[in-house]
């Protein structure tokens, strides 16, 4: 057979144990690995999967999608879930692969391996190529667990671990415990930004228009080398204007200035960010967790310190702000929500916002977050209305509404303005009534959004497929 060559999205998995399992009770083991063939066998023709390779307690699989990959290890851990459980662990990567009748090979290949070696039972990892495809599935989310350096792979990984629900994720002690992690996840890497990461571009830019006079260097931290060369540059500029020698001093400058520029902009990027922002030295955990906390106290003396100037997107009219209470205990819903929201869960994390505000119906840091929540699921009126629900409720860091990143796509809606303008209330507008309106609420069936809310209670425990969901809610609503 001729070797084969494409791209596909690389599926590698592995029970986990089964070692073990096969010494301690051989019996259970062969029902284990009997329970993992049969599931993985009907996933993988659900899916239009192609099974390469079955080696001992592992498998390697292609789809012709990212999407149809994660769909088909999402539907295989639930199934898993079930006794006998089989603890698989899943690593999936998109890239080049060959295979012929003696086997497969290609760093598509290795990278998948490697991602399936660090993921936990009933987890499943996959590359930051795989989540740039599935971002914007409807219901695949993923949250960023940092980066990694993975064996015999010459450049750093950011992996993600798949987040529906049902999917085991790892917490911040496990993912300190690898070995293979080099760095903060990726809202680290923003709060790392704001703190004053520096970038290559605009040192580059600041030496080639001001280097003469050493900006770049004060850009790049190193002010004492700053001062003296701005002083230096100063002194030479007198000289020169008061008639020195033949060859002027100040011109040393923009040559050591434009010597600087061709230096930076032949750095390669990895040099840059480990000599300027101390990127990939080697730190123990203690002390990655100890600049964690700095950082994080920085941030929030930061905010405190933030003036109460008006914003564009404080109101106009601002409404009465509710009385201030003392605070009660932590609600522990909201504290579930806000965890959910980092592992950007946002379906989960709206129900645990929910049950916050039926503990306390005015819960306004509730109503905030699942606004958030529901921007980022563009949902804009129900994100209207929570927001709505939050300043009335005493919510009044408009700072925060006019700059946090989850709302950007509802900042840039039309009627935003307006609804800032109407001191953060939505003006209901009543549809244009239809000729049949009555007619239609006569034949409506209330057992209709019954029978569909059931079929997708079914669908998310594994027990349909979504083009069984779709036929099945076409034959209720009458479709056919």
């Amino acid at each position: 057979m001729t070797a084969k060559r494409q791209l596909a999205a690389i599926m590698f998995t592995d029970i986990t144990g089964y070692s073990a399992m096969m010494e301690a009770d051989e019996e259970y083991a062969r029902r284990i690995r009997k329970q993992h063939r049969t599931v993985f066998k009907e996933a993988h023709a659900r899916h239009d999967g192609n099974i390469l390779q079955y080696y001992g307690d592992g498998t390697l699989s292609i789809f012709n999608s990212a999407a149809a990959a994660v769909e088909c290890a999402v539907d295989m851990q639930i199934e898993f879930r079930k006794e006998p459980e089989v603890p698989l662990r899943i690593g999936i990567h998109t890239g080049d692969i060959s295979y012929d009748d003696e086997g497969a090979y290609g760093d598509g290949l290795n990278i998948a391996a490697r991602i399936e070696k660090l993921s936990l039972p009933g987890s499943v990892y996959i590359s930051a190529k795989v989540f740039d495809d599935i971002k914007n599935h409807r219901w695949l989310t993923a949250a960023s667990l940092g980066f990694f350096q993975l064996r015999n792979i010459h450049r750093d990984f950011e992996i993600y671990a798949v987040t529906c629900k049902g999917m085991e994720f790892p917490s911040d002690e496990e993912i300190d415990a690898y070995p293979e992690h080099i760095r903060d996840d990726y809202q680290a890497q923003l709060e790392s930004d704001e703190q004053g990461h520096k970038r290559k571009g605009v040192a580059t830019a600041l030496a080639f228009f001001f280097g003469m006079w050493g900006v770049h260097r004060f850009y790049l931290g190193q002010r004492k080398w700053g001062f003296f060369w701005l002083l230096s540059a100063f002194i030479a500029l007198m000289i020169t204007i008061e008639g020195g020698p033949d060859f002027p001093p100040i011109a040393i400058f923009p040559i050591l200035g434009f010597l600087d520029f061709i230096l930076l902009l032949a750095m390669p990027r990895a040099e840059f960010e480990r000599k300027y922002n101390k990127v990939g030295e080697k730190e123990s955990r203690s002390t990655r967790k100890s600049r964690r906390k700095e950082k994080k106290a920085a941030i929030a003396a930061r905010k405190r310190e933030k003036t109460s100037t008006r914003s564009r997107y404080r109101p106009r009219h601002q409404p009465a702000p509710a009385p201030v209470r003392a605070a009660p205990a932590r609600n522990p819903a909201l504290s579930e929500g806000i965890s959910l929201y980092k592992q950007k869960n946002y379906y989960d994390a709206i129900e645990a916002f929910k049950r916050a505000i039926e503990l306390d119906v005015r819960e306004k840091a509730a109503y905030f977050n699942m606004a958030c929540c529901q921007a980022i699921l563009h949902n804009p009126e129900d994100a209207y209305h929570n927001l709505a629900k939050a300043v009335e409720f005493g919510f009044s860091d408009y700072d925060r509404i006019g700059n946090h990143e989850a709302l950007s796509d509802l900042r840039e809606r039309d009627d935003f303005d307006s609804f800032v303008e109407n001191g953060y209330r939505v003006v209901e507008q009543l549809p244009e009534p239809k000729e049949d309106l009555i007619e239609n609420l006569q034949k409506f069936n209330p057992d209709i959004l019954e029978q569909i809310e059931s079929l997708g209670e079914l669908m998310e425990k594994g027990e349909l497929t979504r083009a069984e969901f779709d036929e099945q809610k076409k034959h209720i609503l009458g479709h056919e």
